[in-house]
């Protein structure tokens, strides 16, 4: 397709192609001076929104630069591409509100232009939320949509957080956006500030209303397995809780505070450094439990992990779990995480392999590193 253009004030003529593929930061348009050509990649005439059309153009009143092969910058040439810049955006407001395969096309090959557009201009934020489709823990659906059916607009910031919440949060009903892609979250925050909409980034406390305490008699039975785990974890100040959630066939799901994050990056680095400047870190760094680790109580292997004798195999298990879940939550491991879960799962298949032997004693100093 093709949008016609045309600026009067400069006596500018042509016609901006929609192109077949994105190709964001590249190209340039093909302009002529009274039928001269000056370029075909000349920049400036558009926006850098702009970037899913190339245009041809005819001008009487554009200036050229010295060297004659781009447009002087100057406030002829900034008008202009003002007023090019509406009619490419008019043409995108029209074509978007209809459900045609032109519009499903352009969203689909362009919706990176769309969102950068979207963060300048409130007229196609609001028609972004209207027509472009979000990956949800309740499928594909548009802001506008999930406003509609559930009164705000729930959102991950990551692709990481989207993927760490979306088994629970999808088994429990709670419609969460992955906003984890290029200019998703700004958007989703410029929304946000609009008259009429509710929106707001996932807190962890949205998942802990969903987690189910446990009994009273159940907590007093494991009791001392929780008190195990925690002593495990301890240098990763990971606090581990025990709940019900569904899917049961999730075992555990690592909760994570923004704020306590920081804390534990400042505490990592301070032990890192020198005295001097470790301990200017160690001021900053409160002691803040910057990660919970949820164990699902309707997991069969968590109920067996919860139920079998203190020793290493199952501080094995306890650090196995943790580490699988921090690698579910998007997160790679480090170095030396690697090294324990190794050492983990080590412990476990010589458990497994040799069942009659005494392996799960109690760990010692050195094991607990």
């Amino acid at each position: 397709g093709h949008i016609d253009l045309a600026v009067p004030l400069t006596g500018l003529t042509g016609v901006a192609f929609i192109l077949p593929a994105a190709a964001p930061g590249s190209g340039g348009h093909r302009v002529y001076l009274k039928r001269m050509l000056v370029g075909t990649r000349v920049e400036g005439l558009l926006p850098e929104w702009a970037f899913f059309v190339r245009a041809v153009v005819d001008a009487t009143q554009l200036h050229p630069t010295a060297s004659r092969e781009q447009l002087h910058t100057d406030d002829i040439l900034l008008a202009t591409s003002e007023a090019l810049a509406g009619q490419v955006r008019a043409w995108a407001l029209a074509a978007l509100s209809l459900d045609s395969s032109l519009a499903r096309s352009f969203l689909e090959t362009h919706h990176l232009a769309l969102r950068a557009l979207a963060l300048t201009d409130s007229e196609v934020l609001e028609l972004v939320a209207t027509v472009l489709p979000y990956e949800t823990t309740d499928g594909g659906a548009t802001l506008r949509q999930l406003l509609e059916a559930d009164g705000e607009v729930v959102y991950a910031a990551s692709t990481q957080a989207y993927r760490r919440v979306a088994s629970v949060a999808r088994a429990q009903g709670l419609t969460v956006v992955n906003a984890g892609y290029v200019y998703d979250a700004d958007l989703l925050a410029a929304l946000g500030r609009r008259p009429g909409w509710r929106v707001r980034e996932l807190a962890t406390d949205d998942l802990a209303a969903i987690l189910a305490p446990l009994d009273p008699s159940r907590e007093l039975e494991i009791l001392d397995a929780v008190t195990a785990a925690n002593a495990v974890l301890g240098e990763e100040d990971c606090e581990v809780l025990v709940r019900t959630f569904a899917p049961d066939h999730v075992p555990a799901m690592l909760l994570r505070d923004r704020d306590g994050e920081h804390q534990r990056d400042l505490r990592r680095e301070a032990s890192a450094s020198d005295d001097v400047w470790g301990s200017v870190l160690a001021g900053f760094a409160a002691p803040v439990t910057s990660r919970r680790l949820v164990l699902n109580d309707a997991s069969a292997l968590v109920r067996d992990l919860l139920q079998a004798p203190a020793g290493k195999v199952t501080a094995a298990g306890v650090r196995a779990l943790y580490l699988s879940a921090v690698m579910l939550s998007g997160d790679g491991l480090r170095p030396r995480e690697v090294e324990a879960l190794n050492e983990s799962l080590g412990s476990l298949l010589r458990a497994g392999l040799a069942p009659t032997a005494s392996d799960n004693t109690e760990p010692t100093d050195q094991e607990e590193r």
